[in-house]
């Protein structure tokens, strides 16, 4: 007979909390404003360094669509999880 793990949901709770804060933090649209002025600027880079540029861009937004694709993941496979009874 397979042995049951006891389960620590304020534990997991917890944890939920903190990524939602951690998220929420991520909040960088002032920031990301701050840098379509910046890269506006005559002069601002050199075409190497923007290369750099445009590949961080692409990494952080494809990393961002891997988030909400998880997080909806997450909520879809906790919604169809039997109830113990």
């Amino acid at each position: 007979m397979a042995s049951r793990k006891r389960v620590d949901h304020k534990a997991l709770e917890k944890k939920i909390t903190d990524l939602s804060k951690a998220l929420a933090n991520l909040d960088s649209s002032s920031d990301l404003r701050k840098l379509i002025l910046l890269i506006r600027r005559p002069g601002w880079t050199t075409p190497a360094e923007f290369a750099f540029a445009v590949g961080l861009v692409d990494s952080l937004l494809a990393q961002t669509k891997v988030v909400a694709a998880t997080t909806g993941a997450l909520l879809a496979a906790s919604k169809i999880v039997a109830l113990e009874g």
